[in-house]
C-alpha cells in the first residue's frame, strides 16, 4: 500500500531526477513558479521550504509531466488501480549471483520516456555497491539501466558485466581511434584507458537512479 504523502527527501529526490530529465533547471523552474530564482535551489538542497506548497506542487508536476504525489501530493491524487496499471515492469538483479526477478517500479516517479519501455526484458534496474561513481552515483542506489543501449554510440553511463559482476563507468570515445575510457566520476577511483568496444560486454546505458534516503 502506497504510504499517504511521501516523505521530504522522497520527494527532493523525485524533483532532482525529474528535472534532470526534462533537461531544465531549478532557476528557471523556480522563475516559472514565478519564484525567486534560487527558490527551488533552496528547497533541494537547504530543506526550506520543508514542503512545497499546493499551488507550486500542482504547477511543477503539470512542468515536468509527472504526478502530484511525486512531489508530496495526497495519495487520493491518484487512483490505486490506476496507479498499478501505470508502474514499468523491469528486471531487478536480485543478489551477487546475477540472478534477476521482475519488479514494478511507480510511473509516477519515472522520467516520462520510460513509460515509452514496454517489455520488462529491456530494462533492468540494478544496485550501486562501490563508490567509484560518487557523487553522481553512491553506494546504495539503484540505477535503471536501458538493455537496448548495449553498443556505445555516444559517450554516457553505463553498466559493463565482468563475469557476474556489473560494473557502472562513465564511457568516454575517442574520436580519432573510436577507443573508449571507462571512467570514475570519483577521482580517488581507477579509470581504464583506450579499450576496444569489442572487449567490452555492456549490459546497457544508465537511463535514470534512485538515490538512498
Amino acid at each position: 500500500m502506497l504510504p499517504e504523502r511521501l516523505s521530504p527527501a522522497q520527494v527532493r529526490n523525485n524533483l532532482t531526477n525529474a528535472i534532470k530529465a526534462s533537461g531544465q533547471t531549478l532557476a528557471s523552474l523556480s522563475k516559472s513558479l514565478n519564484k525567486n530564482p534560487s527558490y527551488l535551489h533552496q528547497f533541494v538542497h537547504r530543506q526550506t521550504p520543508r514542503c512545497l506548497q499546493e499551488q507550486d506542487r500542482a504547477a511543477l508536476a503539470q512542468l515536468l509531466n509527472i504526478d502530484q504525489y511525486a512531489l508530496g501530493g495526497s495519495a487520493t491524487y491518484l487512483n490505486q488501480a490506476a496507479f498499478n496499471l501505470q508502474s514499468i515492469l523491469v528486471q531487478a538483479y536480485a543478489g551477487d549471483d546475477g540472478d534477476k526477478k521482475t519488479v514494478q517500479l511507480p510511473s509516477a516517479i519515472l522520467p516520462p520516456e520510460v513509460g515509452e519501455f514496454r517489455d520488462p526484458e529491456t530494462l533492468c534496474l540494478i544496485p550501486v555497491q562501490a563508490d567509484n561513481m560518487f557523487p553522481t552515483l553512491s553506494v546504495g542506489d539503484h540505477a535503471l539501466v536501458d538493455t537496448t543501449q548495449a553498443e556505445i554510440a555516444a559517450e554516457g553511463v553505463y553498466a559493463i558485466k565482468v563475469g557476474s559482476q556489473v560494473f557502472i563507468k562513465r564511457v568516454l570515445i575517442n574520436p580519432s581511434t573510436e577507443l573508449v575510457t571507462l571512467k570514475s566520476d570519483n577521482p580517488s577511483c581507477d579509470s581504464w584507458d583506450d579499450i576496444d568496444q569489442d572487449e567490452l560486454d555492456v549490459l546497457g546505458r544508465i537511463i535514470w537512479a534512485g538515490c538512498r534516503l
